[in-house]
């Protein structure tokens, strides 16, 4: 099986890398519900009474959308935090541009303080990821040396 080739990756060769285009998927999403999450919150008069509720259905897509990475790359840590950090990186990118339309919001959480979270949370669980597959590998060498050892007659 041929691995997957975007249509459009002969003007953007660097997007033929699963993680990177998994990061730029992520960060996009990211930012796209944090947009309609303040326009909501900011400009929709009407939902305040539905606050909890659309803050509650906001955390959830946000959390959904930054579980694809843990997903997808579930046996490779490396590729995990690589498109775990650039997802974020766009996401608070995209939360510095909305800090300078809403002034309240930078100084209760700042960008590059989402965005060491964020990275903090993918690089633990991508050390995880790793000490996992040590683990895996290491019961894997000893049940087939295990049964080598019965084997033999």
């Amino acid at each position: 099986m041929t691995p997957f080739q975007p249509r459009d990756s002969r003007w953007f060769p660097f997007m033929r890398f699963a993680a990177l285009r998994t990061g730029v998927r992520m960060g996009v999403l990211l930012s796209l519900v944090l947009t309609v999450w303040l326009i909501l919150a900011n400009r929709v008069g009407v939902l305040e009474r539905f606050a909890i509720i659309r803050n509650a259905a906001a955390l959830a897509l946000v959390l959904l959308i930054a579980f694809e990475p843990v997903a997808r790359f579930r046996n490779s840590a490396r590729n995990l935090a690589l498109a775990g950090g650039i997802g974020w990186a766009i996401g608070s990118l995209c939360y510095l541009a909305w800090t300078m339309f809403f002034s309240r919001l930078a100084p209760r959480m700042g960008p590059f303080h989402i965005f060491v979270l964020g990275t903090a949370v993918y690089g633990l669980i991508a050390v995880l990821v790793w000490l996992a597959g040590l683990v895996r590998a290491a019961h894997h060498h000893h049940v087939a040396e295990s049964r080598m050892r019965h084997r033999t007659p």
